[in-house]
């Protein structure tokens, strides 16, 4: 369905018309310096109507990572680093161990901006809320054969999209 509208060696942009006058783009931008991917989605409104969406995204992760050896580096001697869930919204952060998500069950989060990750080792994957939009977020595990599936999820308030004006 997603086709390739336009890529080079640092991006890629997909794209999906829907067939009702809406354009959805998913762009991938790749810093090559580093393992950062910067990942945004916008939507045309070609047709006369205004029409309402909610902006969705998730992140998943199989396994829990071994405090032992943080993912497989092994940054020093007697060093500790964060294995879990966190996240920023509304002036609060809060900070879960995967093994305490499988004990209390999905916890969530609900404001406007910030962000929520996964981290692990040195890496944060992040989802990453637009500042003025009310957002809800939740961290999941959910138990499944050869490792619980950790999940971040992120839902918007519908928004309005206007028709485009040419």
């Amino acid at each position: 369905i997603w086709q390739v509208a336009q890529a080079d060696d640092k991006s890629v942009i997909l794209e999906w018309n829907n067939g009702r006058g809406q354009v959805f783009n998913r762009t991938f931008i790749l810093n090559g310096n580093t393992y950062a991917l910067k990942i945004t989605d916008a939507v045309t409104n070609t047709t006369a109507n205004t029409f309402e969406l909610s902006p969705f995204a998730q992140v998943h992760r199989i396994g829990i990572p071994s405090n032992k050896d943080n993912n497989g580096f092994l940054p020093g001697a007697g060093s500790r680093m964060f294995s879990g869930a966190e996240g920023y919204v509304d002036g609060d952060f809060t900070r879960a161990k995967f093994k305490k998500l499988d004990k209390k069950g999905p916890q969530q989060v609900t404001g406007e901006g910030g962000w929520w990750g996964l981290t692990g080792g040195y890496f944060l994957t992040a989802l990453v809320a637009n500042d003025d939009v009310p957002a809800t977020y939740q961290f999941r595990s959910t138990p499944r054969a050869g490792g619980n599936v950790l999940s971040l999820i992120h839902i918007s308030e519908p928004t309005r999209r206007a028709p485009i004006s040419y």
